[in-house]
């Protein structure tokens, strides 16, 4: 089988140049898990597969899910559990495979949007078992070098075969290339109990027929399970597995398993490369196919695969003919061979037959995707600007902030955090036309940068770690606990977008700022887009089949991958496309709308929640928000509190001008009456003053007014977490109208922010 390898996005590399940091080797995790086998550092710590090269974890493949073993592994097709405080894929084991010859598991190719991992034994003459695992296969293949010992298929205890090709299965050895293998929960005799639905499998060989043995196990207390064998394939059996769910879904992948997809690869274009305009970013997903060739699994060129779609494709995926990428392959006619015609315009083949945790999956006949997105003309301040009527009380903010406000943590987060709360202040205050204010900060926040981004010392410090092709902190290079896992690589988006931010603005005020290019070396960590950048891996946290980020480095669970807050992401973002605009980079500046694009889309579609959504259903649907995205599960919960107030705030913070993207009206009109009764709780568990202000925020983008009213009398402690008063003021005030409406009056606007209003709810 052909070996994948991971790609260029972009063909050039943001820089070449070795970090200008100190250079160190990991000491939490000193040597690269050999599961990770061909792929080499820098290390993708963040990828969607680290759960099967970190550990031997489920892997979620959108349908399926695969758990490895060190012989073999489990696979499903999971059901949707719903309950009000989560959505989880549930993993019951429908086929267990292995083989007595395998021992050991590593992996051997990868892409972007796929993995090739195989078993062996400690036998060079014995059994080999290869398996390509990509995302939104509808099939799971596998090719098996048997060296006389067969493959074993079992179900789960407790669960049965209770047919084979449609009917009841008996004990007897069966040739053939397709077998439909249907497994049913053993039932008991109480009528009440709620077994899981029954599942069908269909199996193919690529290779020719083979031998099919089944019979069923017993053990001890009456449970059994059905088992087959699979061996007298020849030399080498390529057997492709996939779940039917309809006669037409059976159709379907009757017609299109000759086409094996291997993996895929990534890339993007702008409309114009050249000049500041441009609308639209394309992100081209290419789908490498190989089929079988008589002796062994070959590359194969213009063949059509089947491949699934989840709800944000379908929204941006390209369809127009001609496009600037135009899309390549489509649904044959009957008498068509989709492994040697030439490939025709992408085209819908099945819809509403399979469905997962995303939602429901959309078959697609094509070797390329091409998703269109456009790209955001929010650069600097909000696209309305501050009313003139509102711009008292950002001065009023301005003022107050140049005396109270103060850093109160240094860890990589929370400084980062300060440093682009002092930024925000220099843009609001250069909005308002107050140079002197922002002069003010522009001096606070050029020592504090520079202390960061200067190598005098281990503490305080940034660190580029050479084990795996990262910058870390230092307090994380030796405590994998510190700095929010920052040495395992959990949170750099978040992190290091704040930090991008403020460099932004201090670039944009003083171009010859002599960290720029160290401020280049955080961007290539968390978005570097080429291969050809020997120190970084390409896009560290970006998922390109699921559209948004996986915060989760190096700690693998049983869940999969991890991201919390998605506003944090969209800013870090956010700030490469500021970045690319202070220093006059066109293409950084795309490349970060790009990113900024498709996290927005997939927060849309996976952490907001509509009622018109396709993604939940009741009860978690009434949440209105995800907290947060597993690859397995989706929570209403943060990792710090369950508190409302902390689920719903964590994924709007802060609040910047990228926030009138990020947070659509019309679903703040579904999800603010979930979060309001936070504002009414008693005394002794009232909402902290912090919250309670992003909540105000929150407010202001259906009701403007109430929400200027209300923040008037937010207290100083809530602006201790990188929100500023100034901020707060700027926010709800672009959210006004520019005209004022004519209940405005000025006397209003009394900013008695020291009176004890804990009572008054707005």
């Amino acid at each position: 089988m052909a070996r994948a390898e991971i790609k260029s996005i972009m063909e050039e590399p943001l820089s070449t140049s070795s970090p200008d940091f100190i250079h160190v080797h990991n000491r939490i995790l000193p040597d690269i898990n050999p599961l990770y086998g061909s792929i080499k550092s820098p290390i993708p710590t963040n990828a969607w597969y680290t759960n099967v090269v970190e550990d031997s974890l489920p892997l979620a493949l959108f349908p399926y899910i695969l758990h490895p073993l060190v012989d073999g592994g489990y696979l499903c097709y999971p059901e949707i559990e719903v309950g009000p405080t989560a959505t989880l894929s549930a993993q019951r084991h429908d086929l267990t495979f292995w083989s007595d010859g395998l021992l050991s598991r590593t992996t051997v190719g990868a892409s972007e949007l796929g993995i090739v991992t195989q078993w062996k034994g400690v036998d060079p003459a014995g059994p080999v078992l290869t398996m390509p695992l990509v995302l939104g296969s509808p099939y799971i293949t596998m090719e098996y070098k048997s060296n006389g010992l067969p493959l074993n298929f079992t179900t789960d205890r407790g669960f049965e075969i209770t047919a084979i090709n449609h009917v009841a299965p008996t004990e007897k050895e069966m040739k053939g290339s397709k077998f439909v293998i249907t497994v049913d929960a053993l039932r008991s005799n109480d009528p009440s109990h709620d077994y899981p639905p029954s599942r069908t499998w269909v199996l193919y060989s690529l290779s020719g027929d083979f031998s099919f043995s089944y019979f069923k196990e017993e053990f001890a207390a009456g449970s059994s399970r059905g088992r087959f064998l699979i061996y007298d394939g020849g030399p080498l059996t390529v057997l492709r597995l996939a779940v039917i769910t309809t006669k037409e879904s059976e159709s379907l992948l009757d017609k299109y398993a000759p086409v094996i997809v291997t993996g895929g690869d990534v890339s993007v274009h702008f409309e114009s490369d050249t000049t500041p305009s441009t609308d639209h970013g394309y992100i081209s997903l290419d789908w490498n196919t190989a089929s079988w060739d008589g002796t062994k699994v070959a590359p194969t060129t213009g063949a059509t695969p089947v491949m699934f779609a989840l709800p944000h494709h379908i929204q941006s995926l390209d369809l127009s003919s001609p496009s600037p990428l135009a899309a390549t392959a489509s649904l044959l006619r009957p008498d068509e061979d989709p492994a040697t015609t030439a490939p025709l315009p992408l085209t819908k083949v099945l819809e509403g037959a399979y469905t997962g945790i995303r939602g429901p999956l959309t078959a697609f006949a094509g070797s390329k995707w091409v998703l269109k997105e456009p790209l955001t003309n929010i650069t600097w301040y909000s696209l309305e600007g501050i009313p003139e009527y509102r711009k008292k009380g950002v001065v009023y903010g301005l003022g107050r902030d140049v005396k109270d406000l103060v850093q109160i943590s240094n860890d990589t987060y929370s400084n980062g955090k300060f440093v682009a709360a002092l930024a925000r202040l220099i843009l609001i205050a250069d909005e308002v036309g107050e140079v002197e204010t922002m002069n003010i900060f522009l001096e606070r926040l050029k020592p504090i940068m520079d202390k960061w981004m200067t190598r005098v010392t281990y503490r305080d410090t940034f660190l580029y770690d050479m084990t795996y092709g990262s910058i870390i902190s230092a307090n994380g290079w030796t405590n994998s606990g510190q700095d929010y896992g920052n040495g395992m690589f959990n949170d750099h988006h978040f992190h290091y977008g704040y930090y991008i931010y403020a460099a932004s603005v201090l670039l944009r005020n003083d171009p010859q700022w002599v960290h720029k290019d160290k401020m280049i070396d955080l961007i290539r960590d968390i978005a570097n887009p080429s291969v050809k950048d020997p120190y970084f891996p390409v896009t560290r946290h970006k998922d390109w089949f699921l559209g948004h980020s996986w915060a989760q480095g190096l700690d693998p669970t049983m869940d999969g991958k991890n991201q919390e807050s998605t506003s944090e992401a969209v800013n870090a973002y956010y700030a490469i496309h500021l970045f690319g605009l202070a220093i006059g980079d066109q293409r950084l500046s795309d490349w970060g709308r790009l990113l900024t694009a498709t996290e927005i889309r997939s927060t849309h579609t996976y952490w907001q929640i509509k009622p018109d959504t396709v993604v939940y259903t009741p009860p978690f649907r009434e949440n209105t928000v995800v907290g947060i995205l597993w690859s397995l599960k989706a929570d209403y919960a943060t990792f710090f509190g369950a508190n409302p107030e902390f689920i719903h705030c964590i994924q709007m913070l802060p609040f910047t001008p990228i926030t009138e993207e990020l947070l659509p009206q019309d679903w703040v009109q579904v999800e603010y009456p979930v979060l309001a009764p936070v504002l009414k709780r008693p005394r002794a568990s009232a909402i902290e003053e912090e919250w309670k202000a992003y909540v105000y925020e929150d407010l202001a983008i259906i009701d403007p007014d109430a929400a200027w009213k209300a923040v008037q009398f937010i207290k100083p402690q809530a602006f201790q977490g990188g929100n500023t008063r100034t901020n707060m003021f700027w926010w709800v005030g672009t959210r006004s109208p520019q005209t004022a409406p004519d209940s405005f009056s000025a006397e209003d606007d009394t900013f008695e922010t020291d009176r004890d209003l804990e009572g008054t709810q707005w």
